[in-house]
């Protein structure tokens, strides 16, 4: 049995495709997704995904592979125009 890793991430419903897109390009694969609502003020529901990733631990450089990633996750948000 290959061994893995795993990572969960919660974003905003309407981000989910562009947040597998991403995970993607840094080797990881969505395993499972599960929507979440929750009940805001008298007018609004909230809602995100909780997205579920793995990704082989037999990867080719991992180390770089990490280190890339850690770089990309340590960016700072980008400010609204």
């Amino acid at each position: 049995m290959e061994r893995t890793e795993s990572v969960v991430v919660q974003v905003a419903l309407g981000y989910e495709n562009g947040k597998i897109q991403e995970m993607q390009m840094i080797g990881w694969n969505l395993q499972g997704r599960q929507e979440i609502h929750e009940d805001g003020d008298d007018y609004e529901q909230l809602g995100y995904v909780s997205l579920h990733f793995t990704r082989s631990l037999s990867l080719k450089n991992p180390d770089k592979v990490k280190h890339i990633e850690a770089a990309y996750f340590s960016l700072p948000f980008p400010r609204a125009a």
